[in-house]
């Protein structure tokens, strides 16, 4: 195991690798933290599996090509990129830093790309705004209530600018992750009703298509 550089080596000295940010945040966070924002439900068979298909994916270079003008930059909803690679929504965001999402937010704008919000996220999409983080959000919607808490939900999303909505479709109950019950830990997505969730259909998301305009 190599430990992580000391504290006030710059970023790119602490972490010059992938492998080295993933080993300090590991050293760093409580384990029940470490467990719940590395494992995954049940067995993890799912997550060994995703992980074993990534690492099946591998890039074959187009040779003797003119590189001099490469660059990292891409597009998503309109929106330009200067990486394509986008901040996925963590619910459980409060236990990594005392800003909760507003961390996140900052972080995605700084870096020129796109922050997916939970719904479960605190301090949420008002107090990110409030905070004066403008950049992109495309705000991930669970369902914790009927069509009028839905209809309310989508309007604040898109009186605060988001600009597009996604919709987990693959937690119509809660999951059980084994870590979590060993470690004694409970997430704020495992400690509510799923009550509304559990009846959602697709015919529910086409009704969610004519209350918004914005991309889905």
């Amino acid at each position: 195991m190599t430990p992580i550089a000391q504290p006030g080596t710059p970023l790119a000295g602490r972490f010059p690798t992938i492998p080295s940010i993933v080993e300090g945040a590991r050293q760093s966070l409580p384990p029940e933290l470490w467990d719940h924002s590395s494992g995954g439900v049940e067995f993890e068979t799912t997550l060994r599996r995703n992980r074993g298909a990534f690492d099946r994916i591998g890039f074959r270079p187009r040779l003797l090509r003119d590189v001099r003008g490469r660059t990292t930059a891409s597009s998503f909803l309109g929106r330009e990129l200067r990486l394509p690679v986008m901040l996925a929504p963590i619910g459980s965001i409060h236990h990594y830093g005392p800003e909760g999402a507003i961390s996140s937010a900052r972080a995605a704008e700084r870096a020129g790309t796109i922050m997916f919000l939970s719904t479960e996220a605190p301090p949420g999409i008002r107090a990110i705004r409030d905070a004066g983080v403008q950049g992109p959000i495309v705000y991930q919607l669970y369902v914790f209530g009927e069509r009028d808490w839905i209809t309310e939900r989508v309007r604040l999303i898109e009186e605060a600018g988001c600009i597009g909505l996604c919709f987990t479709a693959d937690a119509p109950v809660g999951g059980n992750r084994d870590r979590n019950k060993r470690n004694r830990f409970i997430s704020r997505t495992e400690d509510i009703s799923f009550g509304y969730r559990e009846h959602f259909t697709w015919d529910d998301f086409d009704w969610l298509r004519t209350i918004t305009e914005l991309p889905l």
